[in-house]
């Protein structure tokens, strides 16, 4: 039984945070809160100072205000989609209840953005009515916080992504930046405004006494390309758009006056010295640090900043936050994720801030690129730098690169027409100092229509074409492509979005290089899969290209008007056909329907398909009826269907010219976001051939546990109530140790005993399961039915929830289980070796688990325990931490590593079906194996336990191991492996990974951090064909003659590779292979020397 898999969706926002330098003038950082007074992100609100003309904007982090759970704001992804509710609720509430309205909002928001790509949009669609602070804001008390509420007009009031609002202390001279890129926002159906509130701004305890007046509202509606910038005027008293002239009546109503403080500071922190600790190369993404001498006593730093800049003003910032008064040193880093273009940057801007808005900003001397000078508490101070810190060099990875791209020139990119192919001429070098494999068809392009808030939704792709070619260093070739402009495309710009460029290095690592441009459209960057630039091409649009000439645009997405099945009486298994008719006239045709369907008893089946020119195996074929005047598709009903009525409560349906259209199911009514609602949507199923017609999974009713404790690889116990219509068939259990590292592990029940509704299931420990107390963390049930009903259960604090529902099913106290040692082997952590090694027998076994190979930096077995290992001679044991795979290390064999730190991990991944060229004949079942490592001079055993599905399929015959070869190439390392009682086939590289003996040498992998080497492997196999053959008999014609031999002979020199029964057919000997051997015994046939093959 597969358990299902469950992924959060985790949207990020990062944003750029402006501190401009100042010498006198401070600013406070605060922090936003939600309405529930819990702090909505660890990342600081944005508080800026006064932007000054010579001095480049800092890099920081902004603090989102989180909105009000019964007001939600979408948020868009980077390609403009919408997260879309679920409207499955078959619930009728009021209209009026909160989640009502919260949906309404949303369905207005949806309307919105439609609204916004439809018109122009101006500055007179966003106006501020009115700004106020909540409740009492002339006496205030720091610490302490303020929200601030603005009333918005216009068409796009309800699309807000951004406010700024700029305050300004005359008594001190202090400034109060906020940005706030989520607020809470309240929908004000039927009238023309929309409230946001910006809750609970942090004022410290240090923030400066006196009167803070608003000086300036920015606002920002990115689905409608619109900013607004209103300034205060003291002599008129209103607020004036600078875009528009709209103007409100403004008399002090957002303003608040800080009467007292718990604690003063008054003074600007400083920096007194600077000094590199990076060493060797930079790439793009690499993080450098540098250690910064400091001065604060007082209040704490906030923040402490260094500006490097090149000839293009392009910067690379380098900070440290949140550093206690007191401190005098502070280690500054680029940001994880930041990226800078090749090239030189100098030193050029430091600032350091604290927390009561204390700012001294230090910039290079004009006369000395060596002093960084500033005046700071109304005194002139220099800081000198060392030569080798004041510059940073960022040099260019190595990969295929693109030294010209353009369209053909026969193409006139700015009038172009709808149903026009365009030629794209790239070309492509190789500047590295080995060959490297081009394959034009992997390589991929990508054009978008660029909405107004910078967002896309449609896209253009095409492959590039040609045959793959080998390229020597220094050597260029040339590829081109076809864009094909859809007949019903509409007239506009179109963008191109990136490219891929793909080949693969001698040692078989593929090599993805993605160009894009950058945001003002000049350059494109091109950046290598570990994410480091390896180029930058000068670049002016040569590959965007505008649509003049658009007769058939279409833009509107097809509306449904019904959907009805044609059969009066449907039987399952059996045909359904469905009819779709369309509202109006539709330009461009429906290429494909899907949707989703549920029962009376919760049974839900899913129909889709596609038209007859683009149709796949699982789909049926679309096709239109002039007649009837409607798509028709026939589908097979599922056959474990219920004879029940099913309503469909989702449907998505596309066009050729890319738009696409979803309906929902809410409160009986099946509509999309325009309110376009479909008038049938039901059919019954009067009959079906299924032998029950039970939908739900089990019901967990009690858990007690039999077996208290056991040893790795033991056998225990559980009993557990349960009420199922069918019974229970199969149990999943997950143990969660909380002192270990380890990964929980599933394990299925061996037997499930049943005695009315008690379950009395037997499982077995893994052989490697972590020692301690054991907690019963999850529970999967499989019923009886015909359709395998599964439920999951999750324990959490009191008891076990449904994990679909999350809703209390069984309250419990925990289920637990206590692994005692065993007398095999210790098994033990990283964290704990070191504990556990002395206890360990010269000449034992130790287990280390938790080490994950999937990490960027998997943890590393300390150079104390290698020491000890080599001085007992131990064996160690790696698993993967989902426990399929395993390295096994001799003690010995460590003494190379000389006593250093040492990291190895394995994973393995779940295998599939996919034809591959595995040496001299091609395998259609393929397990990859990842191993990471930072010494692969380390001879090792490979492990690899495979499941009875794959042992089924293959017959356990014929399994090979290979890894990942010249250009991409799989080479064989072991062949014929056969695996054992467990499951397992094991592999030993005695010599190292790079012994000769290993069949191939293995080059220069992918580097990692620390060095750390990933090497691919793969177990491979050929499925056992059910077709009939006859031995020797290769092309099938019922006789064993010549020609099947000049087919093996084919084979063996790689000339043309057989596949499936041929295969068979030619392998005489049946070991898996196809070789000399066999060909020979089919020669002595043939030629009458023997009388019997083989």
């Amino acid at each position: 039984m597969k358990r299902s898999k469950r992924i959060l969706a985790v949207v990020l926002a990062l944003t750029l945070v402006a501190l401009p330098l100042m010498s006198k003038s401070g600013v406070y950082e605060v922090y936003a809160e939600s309405a529930d007074n819990t702090t909505a992100t660890s990342e600081k609100e944005e508080i800026s100072l006064e932007d000054s003309k010579n001095q480049p904007l800092q890099e920081g982090s902004g603090q989102d205000a989180e909105t009000n759970t019964e007001a939600e704001l979408p948020k868009e992804s980077e390609e403009g989609s919408e997260e879309v509710e679920d409207k499955e609720n078959k619930v009728e509430k009021p209209t009026d209840s909160k989640e009502q309205q919260a949906k309404e909002q949303k369905k207005t928001l949806k309307k919105a953005t439609i609204e916004a790509a439809q018109k122009e949009s101006t500055s007179n669609d966003l106006n501020i009515r009115g700004v106020k602070v909540i409740g009492d804001a002339s006496n205030i008390s720091v610490p302490n916080s303020i929200s601030v509420e603005l009333t918005v007009t216009g068409e796009a009031k309800d699309r807000m992504n951004h406010i700024h609002l700029f305050y300004h202390c005359s008594e001190t001279g202090k400034d109060l930046n906020v940005n706030a890129y989520d607020f809470e926002w309240e929908y004000r159906q039927g009238t023309n405004y929309s409230t946001y509130t910006i809750r609970n701004i942090e004022l410290n305890q240090y923030f400066a006494k006196g009167n803070y007046k608003l000086q300036s509202i920015e606002m920002n509606a990115a689905s409608y390309n619109i900013n607004v910038n209103y300034s205060y005027d003291g002599e008129t008293k209103k607020f004036t758009c600078t875009e528009n002239g709209n103007s409100f009546d403004y008399l002090g109503e957002a303003d608040f006056t800080v009467t007292s403080n718990t604690e003063e500071d008054n003074i600007a922190p400083e920096i007194l010295s600077v000094k590199k600790i990076t060493e060797g190369p930079v790439y793009s993404d690499t993080q450098i640090e540098y250690e910064v001498g400091i001065k604060e006593e007082t209040s704490g730093i906030s923040n402490v900043q260094m500006i490097f800049q090149n000839k293009n003003d392009e910067s690379i910032f380098c900070e440290a936050n949140d550093i206690p008064a007191g401190e005098t040193t502070a280690i500054l880093t680029t940001s994880e994720g930041s990226s800078a273009l090749p090239g030189e940057y100098q030193l050029r801007y430091m600032n350091v801030e604290d927390y009561a808005g204390n700012i001294a900003s230090y910039q290079v001397s004009e006369t000395n690129a060596t002093q960084m000078t500033g005046f700071i508490n109304g005194e002139k101070k220099t800081v000198t730098v060392k030569d080798n810190t004041i510059t940073v060099d960022v040099f260019k990875a190595e990969s295929l690169t693109v030294t010209d791209v353009r369209f053909a020139d026969n193409v006139d990119r700015k009038n172009v027409a709808a149903g026009d192919t365009l030629t794209v001429n790239i070309k492509v070098k190789n500047p590295t100092d080995k060959q490297l494999l081009v394959k034009p068809k992997e390589c991929r392009l990508q054009w978008c229509k660029r909405e107004p808030d910078g967002s896309y939704e449609q896209t253009y792709s095409i492959n590039l074409e040609g045959e793959s070619r080998l390229l020597k260093p220094g050597e260029s070739m040339d590829l081109s492509g076809h864009l094909p402009v859809s007949k019903y495309i509409p007239a506009g710009d179109k963008e191109f979005l990136e490219m891929w460029i793909t080949g693969y290095s001698e040692n078989g690592k593929e090599l993805l290089t993605h160009y894009y441009p950058t945001y003002n459209g000049n350059q494109l960057v091109g950046v290598n899969q570990e994410g480091k630039t390896i180029d930058v091409l000068p670049y002016n649009g040569e590959l965007d290209f505008t649509v003049t000439k658009a007769e058939q645009a279409d833009e509107e997405a097809p509306i449904i008007e019904s959907i009805t099945v044609a059969e009066k009486s449907l039987k399952a298994p059996g045909p359904i056909t469905f009819k779709i008719k369309l509202k109006g006239e539709e330009v461009a045709p429906v290429t494909d329907i899907g949707f989703s369907v549920f029962g009376e008893s919760g049974y839900r089946m899913f129909f889709g398909a596609e038209s007859e020119l683009q149709v796949e195996e699982e789909r049926a074929k679309l096709s239109y009826s002039k007649e009837e005047g409607c798509y028709i598709f026939k589908q097979e009903l599922d056959p474990l269907a219920i004879a029940e009525t099913y309503q469909i409560d989702y449907i998505t349906i596309d066009d050729e010219a890319g738009n696409s259209n979803t309906y929902f199911l809410e409160n009986g009514v099946l509509s999309d976001f325009e309110d376009n609602v479909i008038s049938s949507a039901q059919f019954t199923v009067a009959e079906t051939e299924a032998q029950d017609s039970d939908a739900k999974g089990p019901v967990l009713k009690k858990v007690k546990a039999i077996t208290s404790q056991a040893k790795p690889a033991d056998q225990f116990q559980v009993e557990f109530e349960v009420e199922d219509e069918m019974g229970v068939a199969d149990v999943e259990v997950i143990y969660k140790n909380s002192t270990s590292q380890q990964s929980s592990r599933a394990m299925e029940a061996i037997s499930v005993d049943r005695n009315g509704n008690r379950y009395t299931c037997t499982f077995s420990l893994d052989k490697y399961c972590p020692v301690g107390e054991a907690t019963l963390d999850e529970l999967v049930f499989m019923d009886g039915s015909v359709r395998k009903n599964i439920r999951l259960y999750a324990y959490m604090d009191d008891g076990f929830y449904d994990a679909q529902t999350m809703e209390k099913v069984l309250t419990s106290e925990p289920v637990k289980l206590t692994v005692l040692p065993t007398e095999k082997y210790v098994i033990t952590t990283v964290d704990e070796v070191l504990n556990d090694v002395a206890d360990i027998a010269e000449g034992g076994t130790v287990v280390i688990g938790g080490i994950d190979a999937e990490m960027t930096e998997p943890m590393a077995l300390p150079e104390q325990f290698i020491s000890q290992a080599v001085e007992k001679k131990l064996t160690v044991i790696i698993p993967s931490v989902y426990g399929m795979s395993e390295v096994q290390i001799k003690g010995s064999d460590l003494a190379a590593l000389n006593n250093k730190d040492y990291t190895i991990a394995v994973n393995q991944y779940e295998w599939f079906n996919e034809e591959t060229v595995v040496g001299n004949k091609v395998n259609d079942m393929l397990c990859p194996i990842e191993v990471v490592t930072s010494d692969k001079t380390v001879p090792v055993t490979i492990r690899i336990k495979l499941d009875k599905d794959f042992i089924e399929a293959c017959g356990g015959k014929g399994i090979t191991f290979s890894r990942e070869g010249n250009f991409g190439k799989k080479e064989i390392i072991a062949e014929n492996l056969a695996p054992d009682a467990e499951g397992y086939v094991e592999v030993a590289l005695s010599g190292g990974w790079d012994a000769a003996d290993s069949n191939a040498k293995m080059l220069n992998l992918s580097s990692m951090g620390n060095e750390i080497e990933e090497v691919q492997f793969y177990i491979s196999a050929k499925s056992v064909e059910q077709g009939e053959y006859k031995l020797g008999d290769v092309n099938g014609d019922g006789e064993i003659k010549m020609n099947d031999l000049h087919l093996c002979m084919k084979h063996v020199m790689g000339e043309e590779l057989l596949n499936g029964t041929k295969f068979n057919a030619a392998d005489i000997n049946q070991d898996g292979n196809v070789k000399m051997n066999d060909l020979m015994s089919m020669l002595r046939y043939i030629t009458g020397e023997s009388d019997v093959l083989g």
